[in-house]
């Protein structure tokens, strides 16, 4: 990890994800809240979410910004075959897991709730994992 910022944002959040479960809940339920959030607008609004979206993770780190583009461009083109309901069923659901993981697995409230940055970092976070970039803590 190049960004000392970003490397920095990243201890703090896996300092708040030490159990498997967890982890394991959030590689789903994380992308499954951006997808949500983006797919469940009108067509317009998620394509502009997604490029906002989009150029603030570019601007952040490049190769985890450019995969997140990806998915948030894929998201946003499947909004027109995805209801608002839909949308807003899978992310109550996966927030429900969310939580499940934090107070039954980790045993401690979700970062966000401490730091709203977090919930930008959290996408990151778990792109990083699931490109097998080591986002872990670097002390």
């Amino acid at each position: 990890m190049t960004n000392p910022r970003l490397q920095t944002w990243f201890d703090a959040y896996a300092d708040d994800h030490q159990d498997r479960t967890n982890q394991r809940i959030h590689k789903l339920a994380v992308p499954a809240i951006v997808f949500a959030v983006v797919a469940g607008l009108p067509t317009w609004p998620a394509v502009g979410l997604a490029v906002v979206w989009s150029g603030l993770y570019l601007a952040v780190d490049l190769k985890l910004g450019a995969a997140l583009a990806v998915f948030l461009g894929l998201s946003a083109a499947l909004a027109p075959w995805v209801s608002w309901q839909l949308g807003l069923a899978v992310f109550v659901v996966a927030w429900v897991f969310q939580f499940i993981g934090h107070y039954s697995f980790e045993g401690r409230s979700p970062s966000f709730l401490s730091n709203l940055g977090q919930l930008f970092v959290g996408p990151l976070f778990v792109a990083a994992v699931l490109l097998g970039v080591s986002p872990g803590p670097s002390r």
